[in-house]
């Protein structure tokens, strides 16, 4: 039979058993996957990983001897939450990508991303344009930023703007 979470945290800081740090543990399993369920649904086969990373960050803050908390009923939830919501935004991240980032700043467009994108530079402004085809090209930030006369920061920041278009025209939300 599993304990509540909070029976169970109270059982392993009383005891220190391997009895009690056994329910504890499969009292958090049974905890994080409900909050997953319950807060993120239909996406949870997106998160299954995240009930052992949760588990895993509970587990090593509630392992310091010195660390108290009042609700371990909320700090569950609030560290699997925060949890979800990262991995969730690493994927939609990966998923949304039109373009490679090929760690040098440098964006290296696939085939099909690179005819798609040429579609799109009609519907863009020349500033957009010659944004997107720089990029295209496989240009560095740094030298668009020269290219254009203006900061790398001003680069990321047009970039990251027209993004969200981008994704909007081909269908990507």
């Amino acid at each position: 039979m599993t304990l509540k979470v909070k029976d169970a945290y109270d059982n392993w800081k009383l005891e220190h058993s391997e009895q009690a740090r056994n329910q504890l543990g499969e009292s958090l399993f049974y905890f994080i996957k409900a909050t997953i369920a319950n807060n993120f649904g239909k996406r949870f086969n997106y998160l299954e990983d995240a009930v052992g990373e949760s588990a895993s960050k509970v587990l090593l803050y509630i392992a310091n001897p010195k660390v108290q908390i009042d609700d371990i009923c909320n700090f569950v939830t609030a560290v699997t939450c925060n949890t979800c919501l990262d991995m969730l935004r690493r994927r939609q991240k990966r998923d949304e990508q039109i373009l490679l980032d090929d760690g040098t700043g440098a964006i290296k467009p696939r085939y099909i991303d690179k005819l798609l994108l040429e579609t799109l530079l009609k519907k863009l402004s020349n500033q957009e344009k010659e944004l997107v085809e720089l990029k295209m090209d496989g240009i560095s930030n740094e030298n668009i930023a020269l290219e254009l006369n203006t900061t790398v920061d001003g680069v990321k920041g047009r970039w990251k703007r027209l993004l969200p278009y981008l994704r909007t025209q081909v269908g990507g939300g």
